[in-house]
């Protein structure tokens, strides 16, 4: 097992790693500092005095190291919150099963915040704002990109393409690498009456409310020319993290 020094800078190389390839990578640090008041606080605007007194400045004692203990619990939320797929039952919690286990030892499916999660990208026929996108822009992939370049409109007019459902995530656990891969898929076809080039594709998440925010976008390499009566089918494959063995 790597000591605090070897796996700070482990994480220190996957973050510059992550930093170059663009994609998300979280860490953390875990901090504990003691002091000793003059006098005890009761209240919570006793305590908001002292740390404005600034007694935390210099600690009798102070604590810290990165944060190594991430749990299946949040491996799992981060995996089918991302992925946009349910819980895969609550008869086991361990490798190869999604789900939660709370602190009374009690199989959870979603948590309730979560309740349908597969539907965050599972849109219906028709252009209902999230799921996978497609667009015409050619713009460069940007991290601040909230939007498409320039989203094709559903329908069967000039520029135009009928958006299917979105088909529900294909899940599947791989134990020899310890991941979870999920595939998303679109279908559009074109009854425009001309030809229209693909160029970019978005993946719009459904939240609560109506708001729908885009997650990722990609520029293709080159555009694809959909002709008229063609049929497009888009694949969006997710992969996790490897999981701690």
């Amino acid at each position: 097992m790597l000591d605090d020094l070897q796996y700070e800078k482990a994480v220190e190389e996957y973050m510059e790693i992550a930093a170059i390839l663009e994609v998300p990578a979280a860490r953390g640090f875990l901090g504990v500092d003691v002091v000793q008041p003059h006098r005890m606080p009761e209240t919570e605007q006793d305590i908001d005095n002292l740390v404005h007194a600034g007694i935390f400045d210099h600690p009798k004692i102070h604590y810290l190291a990165p944060c190594r203990s991430w749990t299946r619990n949040a491996y799992n939320l981060f995996t089918y919150t991302l992925c946009g797929v349910n819980a895969t039952g609550i008869g086991t919690f361990g490798d190869g099963h999604i789900n939660t286990q709370d602190q009374y030892d009690i199989i959870r499916g979603n948590p309730n915040a979560c309740e349908y999660v597969e539907d965050v990208y599972n849109a219906y026929g028709v252009d209902y704002g999230y799921g996978i996108r497609i667009g015409t822009g050619s713009t460069g992939e940007s991290f601040e990109d909230t939007k498409m370049d320039a989203r094709i409109q559903h329908g069967d007019g000039a520029g135009q393409m009928r958006y299917f459902a979105d088909r529900d995530g294909i899940l599947s656990w791989n134990g020899g690498t310890r991941k979870w891969t999920c595939k998303l898929q679109r279908y559009f076809t074109n009854h425009s009456g001309g030809s229209i080039s693909v160029a970019e594709i978005g993946l719009c998440e459904w939240f609560d409310k109506g708001m729908n925010v885009i997650v990722a976008r990609d520029v293709l390499g080159a555009p694809i020319a959909v002709a008229e009566h063609e049929l497009i089918r888009v694949n969006f494959t997710q992969e996790s993290v490897a999981f701690p063995s």
